[in-house]
């Protein structure tokens, strides 16, 4: 049986992902104290979305994204006019090349090489 960990991002369904989930909290005891879940980088006020209340969530929370890829985002982006523009189409590239890659264990692979390409062409064009 063949699972798509994106499938989720297109459908807008909870995505369904094996063992606890470190965001509902169910982290292990590890020495007798409860591990917190690890959050990669805090987004800043330009990157969050506003939900009415409830807890910020930032555009690209539900990507498999690494510690460097988040660097590597805020480095490109911060200071920009067009700052939400490129996360989002960050977020349109990834789920592209992930969705369409057929091999399950490529599929993370594939959206951030895309992801980054993208990002990377749109910030170092020359504007005219």
């Amino acid at each position: 049986m063949r699972t798509d960990h994106f499938a989720h991002l297109l459908t807008g369904a909870s995505p369904v992902v094996p063992g606890p989930s470190p965001v509902t909290g169910n982290t292990e005891k590890l020495g007798g104290t409860r591990l917190p879940p690890v959050s990669p980088v805090v987004p800043g006020p330009k990157q969050m979305k506003d939900t009415g209340g409830a807890e910020p969530v930032h555009p690209l929370a539900d990507l498999p994204m690494l510690a460097e890829d988040w660097r590597f985002l805020h480095k490109r982006t911060r200071y920009r006019d067009n700052e939400a523009e490129l996360v989002t189409g960050y977020r349109q590239q990834w789920i592209r090349a992930a969705t369409t890659e057929p091999v399950e264990f490529r599929q993370a692979n594939a959206g951030r090489r895309a992801a980054t390409t993208w990002l990377l062409d749109q910030t170092t064009r020359t504007r005219t």
